[in-house]
C-alpha cells in the first residue's frame, strides 16, 4: 500500500511540474484564450462530443463482440457500462494501466469466469495494438515525406520513443504467439540477468508469472488467428475508432469560429503523432507530454491563443468528461451494491 501511495505521489508531482511548464510557455496567451473560449460555438463542441461518442462506441463494440464469444447472453448495455467505468480507471493511472484489471474484475462480476475475462482483455489489447501499429506505420511513412516533426527535436525524440515502445509491444505480441517456448527461454535469461543486477528480487516468482502470462497470451493470439473473420472485423472497428479520436480536434478548432487553415489529412496525421507521443508519457492521461505535443505541432497552423483554447475543449471532451462520467457510473454502482447487502 505504501509503495502504491509513493508511486501515486511521484506521478502527481511529475504531473504538476509538466503542467506548470505548459502554463509558463503559454503565460501570455491565457487572457486571450479565455476570451476565445467564452465565445466558442457550442454546435461544433457538440460535434466534437458526438465524434468522441463514435470513438467510444466502436471501442466498446470490440469488447462486446469478444465477450459474446464466451457469454452468448451478454448485453450491450453491460458492455457500455464497463467501458464507461474503464475510462475513469484508465484516466487516473499511468500508461492507462488501471483499466484492464478493472475490466477483468467487472467481467467476473457479470458472470464471466476469471480466465475468460483475462482472455477477453488480452485479445482486446492485441486488437488495439495491431490497429495502433497500422496507424503508426501510416504516420511514420507520411512524416518521412512531409517532415511534420523534426526528428532531432525534443518532440521528435518523444515521437521516436513512442514508436519504439509500440513497435516492441507489437513484436512481443507476434513473437509470444508464434514462439512460446523461445519467448519463455529468453525471458528467463533476462529475468536472471536482472536478478544479478539486484533489479529483480523474487526471481522464481517472476519467471512463474511470466510463463503463466505467456501461455495465456499465446492462447489468445492463436484464438484470434483461428477466428480470422472476427479478428479482421474487430481490427477494422478499432482502426476506425482511432480515426474518430484523431478527428476530434477538427471540431474543437471549428468551435473557435475560425477556418481550419490546414489540410484535413495533415490534422489527422498530427493527431496520430500526438497520440503516439502520449503513450510514452508515464503520467495519467499522458498529461504534460500530450499538451506539449499538441501546442507545438498546432501552433505552426494557428495562433497560440487558439491552440490553447482548442486544447482545453479537446481535453475536456475526450479526457475529463469521460473520467467524471466514469466515476459517477462507478460510484452509482457501488451505492447500489451496498444498498443490496
Amino acid at each position: 500500500m505504501k509503495n502504491k501511495n509513493s508511486k501515486l505521489w511521484k506521478s502527481l508531482i511529475l504531473l504538476v511540474i509538466t503542467l506548470a511548464l505548459v502554463i509558463y510557455i503559454l503565460k501570455d496567451s491565457w487572457a486571450s484564450s479565455l476570451e476565445i473560449l467564452m465565445s466558442s460555438n457550442l454546435t461544433w463542441i457538440l460535434f466534437a462530443c458526438l465524434t468522441y461518442l463514435s470513438y467510444f462506441l466502436l471501442e466498446d463494440l470490440c469488447l462486446y463482440k469478444l465477450t459474446l464469444e464466451y457469454k452468448s447472453d451478454f448485453k450491450r448495455k453491460e458492455s457500455i457500462e464497463i467501458s464507461t467505468m474503464t475510462r475513469f480507471f484508465n484516466g487516473i493511472t499511468p500508461f492507462s494501466s488501471g483499466g484492464q484489471p478493472f475490466q477483468i474484475y467487472e467481467l467476473k462480476f457479470n458472470g464471466i469466469k476469471l480466465a475468460h475475462g483475462t482472455a477477453i482483455v488480452m485479445e482486446n489489447l492485441i486488437i488495439f495494438q495491431i490497429s495502433l501499429a497500422l496507424w503508426t506505420v501510416v504516420a511514420t511513412i507520411i512524416n518521412a515525406f512531409l517532415h511534420i516533426i523534426d526528428l532531432n527535436s525534443f518532440l521528435g525524440i518523444l515521437l521516436i520513443s513512442g514508436i519504439v515502445v509500440n513497435t516492441i509491444l507489437l513484436f512481443l505480441v507476434i513473437f509470444i504467439s508464434s514462439n512460446k517456448k523461445a519467448s519463455k527461454k529468453i525471458s528467463r535469461i533476462i529475468i536472471r540477468f536482472l536478478a544479478k543486477l539486484k533489479i529483480v528480487k523474487n526471481k522464481e516468482e517472476m519467471i512463474e508469472n511470466w510463463d503463466k502470462n505467456c501461455d495465456e497470451y499465446s492462447t489468445c493470439a492463436h484464438r484470434l488467428i483461428e477466428k480470422k473473420k472476427l479478428s479482421l472485423t474487430l481490427i477494422f472497428y478499432e482502426f476506425m475508432a482511432l480515426f474518430f479520436y484523431f478527428l476530434i480536434p477538427f471540431f474543437t478548432f471549428k468551435a473557435l469560429n475560425i477556418s481550419v487553415g490546414m489540410n484535413f489529412f495533415d490534422l489527422i496525421i498530427i493527431m496520430i503523432h500526438v497520440y503516439i507521443i502520449s503513450t510514452f508519457v508515464p503520467i495519467p492521461g499522458g498529461s504534460g507530454g500530450i499538451e506539449y505535443a499538441f501546442i507545438t505541432l498546432f501552433t505552426a497552423y494557428f495562433g497560440k491563443s487558439y491552440v490553447l483554447s482548442s486544447l482545453v475543449i479537446w481535453r475536456l471532451v475526450y479526457y475529463y468528461l469521460p473520467i467524471i462520467i466514469g466515476y459517477l457510473v462507478f460510484a452509482t454502482r457501488k451505492i447500489k451494491q451496498n444498498s443490496c447487502r
